[in-house]
């Protein structure tokens, strides 16, 4: 049962090994203009003191840690685990959220939709590495497109109720650094043909690779960080 203190909203930001773009992400949070409570889960997926260190700067921001070394399905639900909001809403330590993010996505589960999330631009515009990577992982999900129903939508921006997140039994836990939203959409998408809404640009640009990078060198909660 829901406590009359408790947050609406349980923001939970996995980190691994980035401290030095997670204060950008909890800026961006911090900055949201909504009337909702929320809270701010972060799960320092290796117990890194630089993480714990950004995150004692913003008191609305609780830390939860791991020294297993989490991958990001597993460093989701453990933030999930601990949420204590009706809603659980997704972001990654290497993502900037419009101000509006939180009300945007609120509002599209409230009009109906299971799950929800949003537009990825990118941070680094003309870099051709970095804008090479956006358009592979993110080519249906530019700023311009219209809000509407939505096969697959991306773990770092994300919205779902609690409830339904444990009733799909959270993020498939894989061995790779990627692929869990998708696994997740499928999921979502069984039980609920045509309620995953894209509910059109709601997340600033995320910082992108500026570098080839050998195989199995991705950091796996922040693998579009600046190298």
């Amino acid at each position: 049962m829901r406590e009359a203190h408790d947050p609406v909203v349980s923001v939970v930001v996995p980190c691994r090994c980035h401290a030095s773009v997670l204060t950008r992400c909890l800026e961006s949070i911090c900055a949201q203009r909504t009337t909702a409570e929320f809270e701010i889960i972060v799960v320092d997926a290796e117990s890194d003191d630089a993480i714990a260190a950004v995150v004692r700067a913003f008191p609305r921001a609780r830390i939860v840690r791991c020294r297993d070394g989490l991958l990001p399905g597993a460093a989701r639900n453990l933030g999930a685990s601990q949420a204590r909001g009706t809603w659980l809403a997704f972001i990654d330590a290497d993502c900037i959220a419009e101000d509006d993010w939180l009300d945007i996505g609120l509002a599209a589960l409230a009009a109906g939709a299971r799950v929800v999330g949003g537009s990825v631009s990118d941070g680094q515009k003309w870099h051709p590495i970095a804008v090479t990577d956006n358009m592979l992982q993110f080519s249906d999900l530019s700023p311009a497109r219209p809000a509407g129903p939505s096969r697959l939508l991306p773990s770092c921006n994300l919205g779902i109720s609690r409830e339904d997140f444990d009733r799909l039994g959270g993020f498939p836990v894989v061995a790779l650094a990627a692929g869990e939203d998708i696994l997740f959409c499928y999921r979502a998408a069984k039980r609920w043909a045509d309620r995953l809404t894209h509910a059109g640009a709601a997340f600033r640009p995320h910082h992108t690779r500026r570098a080839m990078e050998a195989p199995g060198a991705l950091r796996p909660c922040a693998r579009r960080v600046r190298s």
